[in-house]
């Protein structure tokens, strides 16, 4: 294998060289080529190349907030939900299964994506990433609180959430307590035995429309 030569092996070469062919004109050309050479194959053999990282890309929503890779498009599915087809701004297909490129209409009998006299085979969609499961707490009026809080009925009515699971609720309506805790109203406390904890302040439960019946 090549080893590069430092710079003080190739000066000292070149000196070597140039001290026995002083009288030949074409000997010195040859060896301060010879000796440019070295020296461009030895900075090369040293360089080191950066790596490069391609950009992180950015998925694609679909509209029940499941999600496609970039470069995709989500397009209902038969059985209900989105899928991914591979392509940009695809047009989806009616049958709910298959996709075309952009500005190519589907061609359901004939399996085939159209535009003019170009014929391209449909493509097929794949499944979209899931939705993320969200627990959230159901209260009693139907709002909800976030997982791992508790309901509690509020001062002015309807329900605020406890930032703890389980918790106690507080008789003022305004504050809660952890699990096994009793509110003490009159010092702001959460006590059990001999230990003391300051009290939780609940927050606004969050309210959901009520959906209008189908006529």
């Amino acid at each position: 294998m090549f080893k590069p030569l430092s710079k003080t092996e190739i000066i000292s070469n070149a000196s070597i060289l140039f001290a026995k062919e002083k009288s030949t004109a074409t000997m010195k050309m040859f060896v301060y080529v010879a000796l440019m050479a070295l020296v461009a194959i030895s900075h090369a053999m040293t360089v080191t190349k950066m790596e490069t990282f391609p950009n992180e890309k950015n998925d694609v929503t679909c509209p029940d907030k499941s999600t496609c890779p970039d470069g995709n498009t989500c397009c209902e599915l038969a059985e209900g939900g989105y899928g991914c087809c591979p392509l940009p701004e695809a047009v989806c297909c009616s049958d709910k299964m298959h996709c075309c490129p952009s500005g190519y209409k589907c061609d359901v009998s004939a399996s085939m994506c159209i535009k003019g006299d170009h014929i391209l085979t449909w493509f097929t969609k794949g499944p979209a990433k899931p939705v993320p499961v969200v627990n959230d707490v159901t209260c009693p009026d139907q709002s909800t609180c976030p997982d791992n809080t508790t309901c509690c009925e509020a001062a002015q009515g309807g329900y605020g959430c406890c930032p703890l699971p389980k918790a106690t609720c507080c008789s003022d309506k305004i504050h809660c307590c952890p699990e096994g805790y009793k509110c003490d109203l009159s010092a702001g406390l959460c006590l059990k035995g001999d230990d003391i904890l300051t009290w939780f302040t609940k927050y606004p439960a969050k309210r959901h429309a009520k959906s209008t019946p189908l006529v």
